[in-house]
């Protein structure tokens, strides 16, 4: 005969309790991209002056040794056809605060 416990743990396995899980999480999450520019928070340019998150591909990448396909970055000027920015995953943790500080 079952347990209390071992119905408590069958609910906790299976396609069903693997949707729950996901749902959760879901719904913990930041809002997806759609939801953004519905609400007039995503953009295609940068905002100066906060931090800005995107998809990049770039148009050179067969010649690169890496890239970021998500820069987190912080746009400090306009230049002809985008920006120059300072991407916070290529610093190190001491020198992102030392950048935020200033």
């Amino acid at each position: 005969m079952a347990t209390v416990f071992d119905k408590i743990l069958d609910t906790t396995t299976g396609p069903k309790a693997y949707d729950w899980y996901r749902r959760q999480v879901r719904a913990m999450t930041t809002p997806g991209a759609r939801a953004l520019i519905n609400q007039g928070k995503a953009t295609m340019r940068p905002k100066y002056g906060v931090m800005n998150l995107f998809g990049y591909d770039p148009k050179h990448k067969a010649t690169l040794p890496y890239y970021d396909k998500f820069p987190l970055i912080f746009p400090v000027e306009p230049a002809k056809g985008g920006f120059y920015g300072v991407n916070f995953h290529y610093l190190p943790y001491g020198a992102r605060v030392a950048f935020l500080r200033r």
